[in-house]
């Protein structure tokens, strides 16, 4: 086992966001709401890719000095004029398109690497790793923890970088590299001194954790077509990349997300969505209509990928070291409410472009659908289901809603019934958990376990290096 602590150069202002004129100046046309600037077509694109335009707000003041707002609702990239909807006051003559972005990458170079691997004080490795609560898409953060004995090298590492005032004026992140096992960061109050023992004890926890602490509370940051993805989404929301690790996505149907999403109907006004969601509110968002998880791995990569996908392994019940203990149910559902768009209206002998919400079950190894209606009146009596509808607000087309069915699909683009079932059908069956102990210590979440001809999925897994075995967490779906 090897043992490395890194420090990283923070950048500036790491868990904040800023604004700034995407746009500006822009001088108004006449007595209409045109306006133009100084930009060429290739700028105004570049706008559009990084933080999107269309449906993006407008500020100016107005002759009376107020400030006033409106939406911009269409580009004319022949005449590089961009037209906006009714002003919320009086039409100023100039204006600006103040957009929000986080300070990112959140690290900026690496400072420095100590081997700690000889220093480790026997016996006070641990390593927790898992995904999730028994709640589905409760995140819980991996941790680990160890103690080393002083050295003059850690004793400057911790006087330069183990500081929350930063070091010459640069904030540092402690990143703790249990090379193939974990890899996770120590806040300034995760890290102990012991004087009488002479010890340091050091407390980590996955990069996930650190995220929602410092970063994912954020309004969502003001993202253009090119981020209207899950690629483009994580690499813009949980950028360590640069330095770190990578982005692993796995999951079935389309990961780009409707281009033309970015201002909404809140029941009063249009708003640009990232008035209205944070961060966090939209990672909730992508893993529940990819039926997914988000996790980082041993070796820092970020992972998101659906339920259903499996590590290709040979381990089998010889690995054992205890029986296999059934530890308790996990929480089954009969069925799933979700957001669908498509063909998914049966009327007169053909299918019908539909969008709106549907109860999917599985079914003889198939998906089986029923179309609801707005109060969900026709799902039937004692049906346990789990509701994964998008909480987003309406979305509406230069003024006009398009209704009931825009409030039923939001910004994700259709599947096909494979691609949905692909993504669900964990979440459809009942699963029993199961705990026992196995020999060795070289095992990864999401590793599968073939016990008397049956495949359990580890979701949980606590190292022992002392005693070379890995207590597990394992399921199998009934």
């Amino acid at each position: 086992m090897v043992v490395k602590l890194k420090a990283y150069a923070l950048q500036e202002n790491f868990n904040g966001i800023n604004s700034y004129n995407a746009l500006s100046n822009m001088q108004r046309y006449g007595n209409t709401g045109v306006y133009f600037g100084s930009y060429s077509d290739r700028d105004i694109q570049n706008v559009e890719e990084n933080y999107g335009i269309v449906g993006r707000r407008f500020w100016g003041t107005d002759s009376n000095g107020v400030r006033s707002y409106a939406t911009v609702t269409h580009i004319n990239f022949g005449n590089k004029i961009i037209e906006t909807g009714q002003w919320s006051k009086g039409v100023p003559y100039y204006s600006d398109m103040p957009v929000f972005r986080l300070y990112t990458p959140f690290v900026t170079g690496l400072a420095t690497t100590l081997d700690v691997t000889d220093n480790i004080v026997e016996g006070t490795t641990s390593i927790t790793r898992q995904i999730e609560s028994l709640e589905k898409f409760d995140l819980r953060a991996s941790r680990a923890s160890f103690s080393l004995d002083e050295s003059t090298e850690i004793a400057t590492f911790l006087g330069k970088y183990w500081n929350p005032d930063g070091y010459e004026g640069v904030q540092y992140l402690i990143i703790i590299d249990i090379e193939g096992y974990f890899l996770g960061i120590s806040d300034y109050d995760n890290i102990n001194y012991d004087e009488v023992e002479k010890t340091y004890h050091f407390d980590c926890y996955d990069p996930i954790k650190w995220l929602q602490k410092y970063v994912w509370g954020n309004r969502l940051p003001s993202l253009g077509s090119q981020f209207r993805n899950i690629n483009g989404f994580l690499y813009a929301t949980c950028n360590f990349f640069n330095e770190i690790g990578t982005i692993n996505i796995d999951v079935d149907g389309s990961q780009n997300w409707d281009v033309d999403y970015v201002s909404v109907f809140d029941g009063s006004e249009m708003q640009p969505l990232d008035y209205h969601m944070t961060i966090a509110d939209m990672i909730a968002e992508i893993m529940k209509h990819y039926g997914a998880t988000i996790y980082f791995d041993a070796y820092g990569h970020l992972n998101f990928i659906t339920r259903n996908k499996r590590n290709e392994t040979d381990y089998n019940e010889t690995v054992m070291l205890e029986t296999l203990n059934k530890s308790y149910e996990l929480h089954g559902y009969s069925g799933l409410i979700i957001n669908v768009k498509g063909n998914w209206k049966y009327v007169n002998g053909n299918w019908e472009l539909w969008a709106g919400w549907v109860l999917v079950w599985e079914e003889d190894g198939a998906l089986q659908v029923q179309i609801l209606d707005a109060n969900l009146s026709s799902v039937p009596r004692n049906f346990s289901y789990l509701d994964l509808r998008q909480e987003l607000p309406e979305k509406v087309y230069f003024g006009y809603s398009l209704g009931a069915t825009a409030k039923m699909y939001r910004m994700f683009l259709q599947r096909t019934r494979e691609e949905i079932y692909n993504d669900y059908k964990e979440l459809f069956r009942s699963s029993v958990l199961y705990e026992t102990t196995l020999d060795g210590v070289d095992y990864q979440l999401y590793d599968t376990i073939s016990i008397n001809g049956e495949n359990y999925t580890m979701n949980y897994l606590q190292i022992d290096f002392n005693e070379e075995n890995t207590q597990i967490r394992c399921y199998k779906s009934l």
